[in-house]
Formats: structure tokens, sequence, C-alpha cells
């Protein structure tokens, strides 16, 4: 490394990006004579000798804020697979600590590809006119030798402008062939540090989001219900896995958590499960500074979903009912249709259903509370949670790897060595 360098951070762009045209690679952001720069390498994946590119970079800092957002444009000679860093580096902010590359433009010979609106506009590039000739300056050259000097006019017949049509309509027909591969659709965006994605491409009426990852070193996000009028579903598989410095988020909608979505992240310590409807196999497994679990619309947990969260100490799952909420009370009249309050949907009227392993290695549960039905196929539910103090249980359903008393089957042999100080099972 020359001197004067500093290397400040380094990975592999991760963002999707089209297929058989020209694709980012590894980074690194470095310190070069005081300035921040980052060295970005591309990889002409055509086999054609790639002459220009045309991007769009945009910076965010390490909350996901966008900075700037500029296009480039690189005279190149890359051969067909070669790997090739444009400009020599791109001077970016001080602050940015992660970016967003967008191919404009990639120039090929005689013609260009440009990403255009979801489709690939294709336009022969401009050949460089060549200088006028002067026959004085020629002359001088001739050293005052009597020649004749003139400028030749080129004929254009029409056998060159057949083939010239033929060429263009070949090069059209083929580009429209392989829109798939150089097709750029814009599915994904960014908002407030999360990154969102359009659910099957669609954005129309019934056009709906998943979360798909996160930008810059965020640590407190939220997720809304909606994102521009569009409902957010899921929290998509691996979104989140190993963001070693995010600590809070915020779910505002009906959201269902798929695999692996915040797996070993290590500083994750609140999360709003209130709307949270489903949990994926492994979804927080080693989420070890997570401390509740409070979810009212739960209706399925899978399997090592909250294995080894080391510092739970609350896991309620339902809505406790007050002792007014529990009466059976009948109007004294007969209410018209148009006088009948609306009616809420009972958030215990779903059971949960419960994988195995679900809770293995959540050593410091103090309160374990179900108010709703539980239901529970495997060997034992909290095998290793020997601190718990409380347990409600509103109804509990077994499957078939479940035998002996109710504690039992929840704690294992060790079961009646717990040191419980209030239990209620049933309603």
């Amino acid at each position: 490394m020359m001197q004067g360098q500093e290397v400040i951070a380094k990975g592999r762009y991760r963002f999707p990006q089209p297929a058989g045209l020209v694709s980012a690679g590894q980074y690194i952001f470095l310190r070069q004579g005081g300035k921040k720069r980052l060295l970005l390498r591309f990889v002409n994946e055509r086999n054609e000798r790639l002459c220009s590119l045309g991007i769009k970079f945009t910076q965010y800092d390490g909350n996901g804020r966008e900075l700037s957002a500029q296009r480039l444009d690189f005279d190149l000679d890359a051969a067909p697979g070669a790997a090739f860093i444009p400009g020599g580096g791109i001077e970016v902010d001080e602050k940015c600590e992660d970016f967003k590359v967008s191919v404009l433009s990639a120039g090929y010979g005689s013609y260009v590809y440009a990403p255009e609106k979801g489709e690939v506009h294709v336009d022969f590039a401009a050949a460089k006119s060549a200088a006028a000739f002067d026959a004085a300056a020629a002359k001088r050259r001739m050293r005052g030798k009597n020649r004749t000097v003139s400028a030749r006019k080129f004929r254009f017949s029409l056998a060159i402008f057949l083939f010239a049509v033929f060429l263009f309509a070949c090069i059209f027909a083929l580009t429209f062939w392989q829109l798939d591969i150089f097709k750029k659709e814009e599915d994904s965006f960014s908002r407030g540090g999360v990154m969102y994605t359009f659910v099957d491409g669609d954005k129309g009426e019934n056009g709906a989001l998943t979360v798909t990852g996160w930008h810059g070193r965020v640590q407190d996000i939220e997720i809304p219900a909606t994102v521009g009028g569009y409902p957010v579903l899921t929290i998509e598989e691996g979104a989140f896995a190993g963001n070693g410095t995010l600590r809070s988020v915020k779910v505002g909608g009906s959201t269902a958590v798929e695999d692996d979505a915040f797996a070993n992240c290590t500083a994750l310590c609140d999360f709003t499960f209130e709307n949270i409807v489903s949990v994926g196999e492994r979804a927080f497994y080693g989420c070890s500074a997570l401390t509740e679990v409070r979810s009212p619309a739960l209706t399925s947990i899978g399997k090592d979903a909250f294995a080894e969260c080391s510092s739970l100490t609350v896991l309620e799952i339902g809505a406790e009912k007050t002792e007014e909420e529990d009466k059976d009370e009948q109007p004294e009249e007969k209410l018209s249709e148009e006088e009948q309050p609306e009616e809420e949907q009972d958030p215990n009227a779903l059971p949960v259903y419960i994988a195995g392993g679900a809770f293995e290695g959540c050593t410091a549960l103090r309160t374990i509370a179900f108010y709703k039905e539980a239901v529970f196929s495997g060997s034992t539910l909290f095998p290793d949670s020997y601190a718990a103090e409380t347990l409600r249980l509103a109804s509990f359903g077994t499957g078939s790897g479940l035998r002996g008393s109710t504690v039992a089957a929840l704690f294992g042999a060790k079961g009646g060595e717990l040191a419980l100080r209030e239990v209620s099972i049933g309603k």
C-alpha cells in the first residue's frame, strides 16, 4: 500500500444488480491525502470490450440517511470478463458509510445500453467526427511541390444504407430477446435505514412490501404499517441477520417475521411484538440482549425461534383480560342492526402453535404467561428455564411428544425443582 493511505473499511457490494452487463463487487473505503475515497471494483460480464460506463452514485450516512446522489461517467477500455476500478476511485463525503450504485448506461463498441423506465433503451454511440480536411496545411507539408490536393467526398451507397438498417434491426431484436438479462427494475428502495422490496414486483393497487435488509450502521429503526400507501407484510428471511449494532425495532403493522430474520443480532434489546402474527425458525436465535416478548397477536412460533436468548425474562402471549371483560353481560334491551357496536376481534380467539426448541437456552425467564390457547409439539418447551417464578396458562394443548403433568411437560424432568411462586392453569 502506498504511503499516506489508510484503509477505513472494506467489504462486498450486496445490493441486487442486473446480470450480464456490469456488476459491482468488492469495495474499500480509504483515506488518501486527507480525503475519503471509495475504490469500487466492477466486472465486465459481457463478451465485448466495455468502452464507457455511466452510473448513479448515492451516498448514505451511518443511519441510512441519503447524503447525495450524482451521475458519474467514465471512459474505459475493459476487456470481456475483466475487473476494473473506474476513475481510480471516487471521492466521497466524510460522513459516507454506505452507498448504492445503479448502472445508467454501458457502452460496447458502436452501441450503448441504457436502462430506462424498466426497459433497456439501445442507441448507436455517436462517433467522434473527424477533423475537417485542411488542404492548405496538407500542401504546406508537401513543401511547395506541385500536387493537386482536394478533400474526398464520401459517397453513401444504397447497399451500405441497407446493410446499416439490417444491422440495426438485428441489434434491436437481440436486445429485446435478452431483455430479462439487461432489464433493471427499481423494485427496491431505502427508507429510514430500512430496505424495502415490492412483493413479486407488483407496484399496482394491490402491491405490498417486504423488508429485505438495512442501510448503514443503524441502531434504532421503525417499520411502519404502510410505506407510500403499500402495506408491509413481512420481514424477509435473514433480513437483519448478524447485525451487531441494531438495538431497537418498532413494527407498526400486522407483520410476519420470517426465518433467521434477526438471528444473532446480539445488541437487539427492544423489539415491538404487539402486531407480530408469526415468528419463523431461528428468527431471534442468539439475540442475547433481548429481554421481553409481549405479543397479543402471535399465532405461530417456529423451531428455535428464541433459542439462546439468554437475557429473556418476560414471555407473554395473548391479551390478559380483566374481571370485567370476563363477565358475559347481556344488554338490557335488544339493539337494532344500525345501533349494534362494531365488534372488535378477540386477540385470544386464535391459538398459538409453538414448535420444538423455541425457547431452549432461555435461562433467565422469570415470567411465562399464555393468555390464549397454546399448542406445543415437541419434547420440552422450557428445558433451561429453571429461574421461572410465574406461570400462567389459560389453556394448554399438547402434541404426541408431551407426557406427564403440565409442569413436567413444560420444564422437563427437573420441573419439580423450580421455585415457582405463582401458578395459574386453566381459564
